[in-house]
């Protein structure tokens, strides 16, 4: 009897071990190339919630902040501060459509299957052309954010403001759906990836009188240093996940 727990607990421990046991890491050699394709777009999103349902609006909103060129420029200089690393900026002249889409992309593999094969296409024709060892991918997504209504996250597309109001309550959050994925190629194998912890708690310094489908630019553009911080997150994040560079 004592021979057979001792056995059942040993089995149970080697599988607790496998379980919780973490993937070896990829090292990087010197001399890596690395491609870094950015699929993010310039403008900014506005999401208003209202408990009346006619306010309720989505719109797209120019900014001056270039989320793109400040988070490629952001890590670029991180991956170029290790001398084992080359930096490749593609430019492609047509982005595959949906990249901006799947909100659960940088947490599938190619060996799940889980990524469309166009999309696995794209990025490996990628590869090929500009002859990197590892893509990195920027993109924003469609997903639930942090910020609730009755329990229900609120379903957010890219980077903005996020209003709600209820009854003559308003409130309003910054967000950033931003995601920074690591690829090694031949084959096309998912490394990492990086998001932002977006905030639950409300902004204070925003003007929010007057009609939130006209807020001011003015008031719009005190969330961009949020933002840029977000974006930053997502990056540091990524870097570490993947193994490109250590944790601080």
């Amino acid at each position: 009897m004592i021979r057979k727990l001792f056995l059942t607990l040993t089995i149970f421990t080697t599988v607790l071990a496998c379980a919780t046991a973490q993937q070896p890491k990829f090292e990087f050699p010197a001399g890596t190339r690395i491609g870094i394709v950015n699929h993010l777009k310039r403008r900014a999103t506005h999401r208003n919630f209202s408990s009346l349902r006619f306010d309720s609006f989505s719109k797209q909103i120019d900014v001056d902040w270039d989320i793109p060129a400040y988070l490629e420029n952001r890590l670029s200089n991180a991956i170029k501060a290790d001398s084992r690393y080359t930096v490749i900026l593609i430019k492609p002249a047509e982005p595959m459509a949906g990249m901006n889409q799947e909100p659960e992309l940088s947490d599938r593999t190619l060996k799940s299957k889980a990524i469309k094969p166009e999309i696995v296409n794209y990025l490996n024709s990628l590869g090929d052309k500009y002859e990197v060892d590892i893509l990195i991918s920027v993109r924003s997504y469609q997903g639930p954010g942090v910020i609730k209504i009755d329990k229900h996250p609120i379903e957010l597309q890219g980077y903005g403001l996020f209003t709600k109001q209820l009854l003559m309550s308003k409130r309003a959050y910054a967000y950033a759906n931003i995601a920074v994925e690591v690829f090694k190629t031949e084959p096309l194998t998912y490394l990492g990836s990086g998001k932002p912890e977006n905030r639950k708690s409300a902004l204070n310094n925003i003007d929010l009188e007057g009609s939130l489908k006209n807020l001011p630019r003015s008031e719009i553009d005190k969330i961009e240093p949020i933002v840029k911080e977000y974006a930053e997150q997502a990056i540091e994040n990524a870097m570490v996940n993947a193994n490109l560079l250590p944790p601080r």
